[in-house]
């Protein structure tokens, strides 16, 4: 659970917890003493501290972010407990079945042959786990009309598993894909990867000088020197930005990658940690090759797949190879005899 709840995305139990708090100090006829009482003793607090000794000073410092960390800490452990306690993983008939929670317990029943894309994310926590956390993805189902009713659509429930290993993690992908896809590999590290082309590196780096480097170097600029900026002096801290857009466009570039055999096609991403998006051609909904004005300068291609739970992108290919991969996407949909959900 400590693990589960350092790894964590959803920091929906503390953000409320801290609204909670945040509505209660408003200002107003029954807060007024309350808030009164707080400022004399923050005040107190701190001409007492002013008047210690630099080492006291430190160690009063190091205890106190030693204390919010520890909050912060149980914040998100407790939030991991309500919400995956007692956690189990069964597969029969065809089946995922997940039930988890504390107070609230949730059952989640998903048929494998309507998932449509595995994903297997891990972040830097995750890292230094050595863990990973896999979403199963199913289908959307179009509701049928009723009287009185429009037709509309059903947002089925997502296979979350939190916390796995290498191991279970090529076992889930073997049950979900049956005798499909056997030479992929949806572990970040697995063997066939095969990098997109360099020059993803140049549009990855004038992309972030463009768009947040300029809004960085202003605000720092502002924030450090306390007066308003001169053109000249943003220009410098633009350009002194631009090393760091490189390296991490560089970054994500060593994180992008692709494998697929003649059933499934896998996707890497990531900046610090990675994920990677798996599924099988057949259930591919539509593929496109498109082409920016820098793509067309060097002869390269993006292939987009549609997929029934989303977009799945495979960036900076040649040319040819992005019309080849795509054509066979369209044939294995073409061909295939099985259903895609």
């Amino acid at each position: 659970m400590v693990r589960i709840g350092l790894a964590s995305r959803n920091f929906i139990f503390v953000a409320a917890l801290v609204g909670l708090i945040g509505d209660l100090l408003q200002p107003g006829d029954l807060m007024d003493p309350v808030l009164e009482a707080i400022e004399s003793s923050v005040d107190s607090a701190a001409s007492a501290f002013t008047s210690l000794g630099a080492l006291t000073q430190v160690g009063l410092a190091a205890a106190l972010i030693t204390s919010i960390a520890g909050v912060a800490l149980l914040l998100v452990v407790t939030s991991a407990f309500l919400r995956h306690h007692n956690f189990t993983l069964r597969h029969d008939d065809d089946r995922f079945r997940s039930h988890a929670g504390l107070l609230t317990q949730r059952e989640v029943v998903v048929e494998a042959p309507r998932i449509q894309q595995l994903t297997l994310s891990q972040g830097l926590v995750l890292r230094w786990f050595r863990r990973y956390r896999l979403r199963a993805l199913p289908a959307a189902a179009l509701l049928s009309p009723e009287a009185g009713h429009t037709v509309g659509l059903e947002v089925p429930d997502v296979l979350d598993v939190p916390l796995l290993g290498d191991r279970l993690a090529e076992d889930m992908q073997a049950l979900v894909f049956a005798r499909e896809a056997r030479g992929i590999s949806i572990l970040p590290r697995g063997k066939g990867f095969n990098r997109v082309s360099p020059y993803y590196i140049r549009a990855l780096a004038l992309r972030y000088c463009l768009l947040w480097a300029p809004v960085f170097g202003l605000i720092l600029l502002v924030v450090w020197a306390g007066m308003p900026a001169r053109v000249s002096t943003v220009f410098f801290w633009w350009a002194a930005s631009i090393p760091v857009a490189a390296l991490v466009a560089w970054q994500r570039w060593r994180r992008q990658g692709y494998v697929h055999d003649s059933d499934g096609l896998a996707s890497r991403s990531g900046f610090i940690g990675s994920e990677v998006k798996a599924f099988l051609m057949r259930k591919a909904q539509s593929a496109t090759v498109k082409q920016s004005p820098l793509q067309r300068r060097r002869d390269l291609a993006t292939v987009q797949v549609q997929l029934a739970c989303g977009n799945i992108t495979v960036p900076y290919l040649d040319h040819r190879a992005a019309c080849a991969l795509r054509d066979y996407i369209l044939y294995k949909v073409e061909s295939s005899r099985r259903r895609w959900h």
